[in-house]
């Protein structure tokens, strides 16, 4: 059964760049024991999350998860009509 759920909201300590937030995503779906259980990561369109993507597919690749970026990174619709 598909299952859809809020995962955590930590606070980030820094700047919001694609390093810091996937260090706070995968120590939370560490702690939770589910990063081999996700299949897509809805975010807008900013730059730090393509880096976010970029260094969890290394991660999954390392840890022989199926995940890439270009495959599961949905790109919210209403920021992209937002930006039209």
């Amino acid at each position: 059964e598909l299952k859809e759920i809020l995962i955590d909201f930590c606070k980030l300590s820094g700047l919001h760049s694609g390093e810091n937030l996937y260090e706070s995503f995968v120590k939370s779906c560490d702690n939770m024991r589910i990063l081999t259980k996700i299949l897509a990561c809805t975010t807008d369109n900013a730059s730090n999350n393509d880096t976010l993507m970029k260094v969890l597919e290394k991660t999954c690749k390392d840890r022989n998860i199926e995940f890439t970026a270009y495959n599961n990174h949905i790109r919210c619709l209403a920021h992209i009509i937002n930006l039209a």
